[in-house]
């Protein structure tokens, strides 16, 4: 019995320390929650020169730890699909896992530096991808930020595929009808 007790306490008491050593980094994605309108100008692609608009919204699940996200699009460019942004203390990275509806999916590891998310596609034994991806977003303010989606066959030539910007959606206040009158 006294074992048992000891090994709770020792379960409860790493979960509470990985817990406060990852809240804070974790809490840098809640720039990302919400709900994004997207405006992607796209530079190489058959459909390049085109212009397209979507929605993303982006919601913590319980406990805050990782943030949900999918995006909607009218025009199917963006594509339906589910993220999960996430921080993996251990290797002091933010972990972005995208799976699309056309069967794609796509692993990226990021950083956060002034401002700035770099997000680098992660090359992984299961990895069918040839070309590399690199996604840029700069915080211009608390409710807008650009983006840069650049792609290399060889992590060094970067060149940009598409980029734009996204502007948090605020919801509005619904007024009492009661003071209308």
């Amino acid at each position: 019995m006294k074992t048992i007790l000891t090994m709770t306490l020792v379960i409860v008491a790493g979960t509470t320390l990985l817990s406060a050593q990852t809240a804070p980094q974790s809490e840098k994605l809640n720039y990302f929650a919400g709900t994004w309108k997207l405006e992607i100008h796209v530079r190489q692609s058959p459909v390049s020169g085109r212009v397209f608009f979507g929605t993303e919204h982006n919601e913590w699940i319980s406990g805050r730890s990782l943030l949900l996200s999918w995006p909607e699009e009218p025009n199917g460019f963006i594509g339906a699909g589910v993220a999960v942004m996430g921080y993996d203390a251990e290797a002091k990275t933010y972990k972005y896992h995208q799976l699309k509806n056309t069967g794609d999916d796509e692993d990226l590891s990021g950083t956060f530096s002034d401002g700035t998310w770099t997000w680098i596609s992660i090359e992984t034994p299961q990895s069918r991808r040839i070309v590399r991806t690199r996604l840029i977003m700069k915080e211009i303010s608390r409710a807008c930020y650009s983006f840069t989606v650049e792609s290399a066959p060889n992590a060094q030539d970067w060149s940009i595929v598409m980029e734009g910007i996204a502007t948090r959606i605020v919801p509005h206040a619904h007024q009492d009808v009661a003071f209308l009158r």
